[in-house]
């Protein structure tokens, strides 16, 4: 068996699923326990945001909800100026970014704003013992969530989700990704970037990707090369104030270059800039999967992102199977259903029948 995939055994773990019903702890009066971040974007923006705030988020006030576009009357802010992939307007004021691509449910630029929104969670709430984020076609049962949240340690770096099974050390985070206050404060921005930037060189400049069971800390030689071509990178247009500026730069780093360093597919960003590949394709043997031209595929994102960028900051992985990946209807869970954590795809008009048969059932 591969060391990494040994490491990686010894670092995942899946919790058991308990049978009993929950109604919230009398010892657990905090409803701050867990700062909450919902990622939205697309033209059902404000309808979403209204399902998921008229129910379960309504039993958290600390909450962040980011989209591609500010709606204020629906409370949702876009990422901030001075990221990329930002619709403000700021000294980046020209990005290359298209709406078909980039801009797309796959697109670079909405993977992306997950890592923003985490950012943005901890600037907002950085007292927060556990942050979350959730897709926005997500029923969060609040009150096992808190129930649950209130016997884990958040000094204990960790990242919790929806557990795939294919052992390869990913994680998935549609019904949502719950990191501990410790892992969120080892990955600063800096950090986080970084990490996620090393993720796609290994991936898609040197083809050690994670769903094919390969990991860059198995291969010294792509740590080595990264971490050469990234200083480099940093050093010489780290600190380009625009657009116009960033493009000359790896444009004369690009000059000559014999290390293989791909400097034209890297991205300005805050707080360092990004290695991304917009035309990527899948190595064999998932080359005959179609996939559109300049987008990121099923198996590029944020799952893959901080799934990688948790364990590099030795942040254990946890997976939960009381949050359901997969559409489910509210009575196919049985009576399992008032301990579930989360449950993904969801319709609008499910989140707030789903949330009506919950209070009905399991709070009675």
């Amino acid at each position: 068996m591969p060391a990494s995939i040994i490491r990686f055994l010894q670092c995942f773990v899946v919790l058991p699923q308990p049978l009993s019903s929950l109604r919230l702890r009398p010892d657990t009066h905090s409803d701050t326990i867990v700062a909450i971040g919902v990622m939205s974007g697309g033209p059902n923006t404000s309808e979403r945001v209204a399902a998921v705030r008229s129910t379960w988020l309504a039993d958290f006030p600390n909450a962040v909800v980011m989209a591609d576009r500010d709606l204020t009357d629906s409370g949702v802010e876009s990422p901030p100026s001075k990221f990329y992939c930002s619709t403000k307007d700021s000294h980046w004021e020209r990005r290359n970014l298209t709406v078909n691509n980039e801009w797309s449910a796959r697109g670079r630029c909405t993977q992306q704003r997950f890592l923003y929104l985490i950012l943005r969670l901890h600037e907002k709430y950085p007292e927060a013992p556990f942050y979350m984020l959730v897709d926005d076609d997500t029923w969060v049962n609040s009150v096992a969530l808190k129930n649950f949240l209130f016997a884990e340690n958040p000094k204990q770096p960790f990242l919790m989700g929806h557990d795939p099974g294919r052992g390869n050390g990913v994680l998935y985070s549609g019904p949502g990704f719950i990191f501990s206050n410790e892992l969120v404060r080892r990955l600063d921005a800096s950090t986080l970037m970084t990490q996620a930037s090393l993720w796609e060189f290994s991936c898609s400049f040197r083809g050690c990707c994670d769903y094919m069971f390969c990991h860059p800390d198995d291969r010294p030689q792509i740590l080595q090369d990264f971490n050469m071509c990234n200083s480099r990178l940093l050093q010489k247009c780290g600190n380009m104030s625009t657009t116009k500026l960033y493009e000359s730069c790896i444009g004369e780093l690009g000059k000559n270059e014999q290390n293989k360093c791909e400097y034209a597919k890297t991205m300005p960003e805050y707080p360092v800039p990004m290695y991304y590949e917009p035309g990527w394709k899948r190595p064999p043997p998932l080359a005959d999967i179609s996939k559109s031209e300049n987008n990121w595929g099923v198996r590029h994102g944020c799952d893959h992102v901080l799934s990688f960028a948790a364990r590099q900051v030795g942040g254990l992985l946890v997976g939960q199977p009381r949050l359901f990946w997969y559409h489910r209807k509210f009575e196919q869970h049985g009576k399992d259903v008032c301990t579930i954590l989360g449950q993904h795809q969801l319709s609008v008009e499910e989140i707030v029948d789903w949330h009506h048969k919950w209070r009905v059932t399991c709070q009675k």
